[in-house]
């Protein structure tokens, strides 16, 4: 047993010797430099990842536009007859304006014509 341990301290001083002579700074950031090729290869999972998630929200919001994009006209063509202001917005659909600064949905409104 005590073979092994008189085995072991040479060693075991031989590191504690290459520690100290190392000047902390330079091996601290010794492990700090990376390649950008190391970094990509390490973290492209994640990338990947984020790639997919903002091209989920990129085609949400072009959806979104597309949605604005074509039921404004329609509302315009389903309020022509009516004479009354009307909008589009997303959260209220088609709205029409029945005094001033009171917009109510086309679907409350019944139009009798003339």
């Amino acid at each position: 047993m005590e073979d092994q341990a008189t085995e072991k301290a040479p060693a075991l001083n031989d590191q504690i010797e290459e520690i100290t002579m190392k000047p902390f700074a330079f091996s601290y950031m010794e492990h700090l430099t990376i390649s950008f090729k190391d970094w990509l290869d390490d973290n492209r999972g994640t990338i990947e990842n984020i790639m997919i998630l903002l091209g989920a929200v990129l085609l949400v919001f072009l959806g979104t536009m597309l949605i604005i994009w074509l039921s404004s006209p329609v509302c315009t063509a389903q309020t022509i007859d009516i004479g009354l202001p009307a909008r589009w917005s997303l959260w209220g659909g088609c709205q029409i304006q029945v005094q001033d600064g009171q917009w109510i949905p086309l679907n409350n409104w019944r139009y009798l014509g003339k």
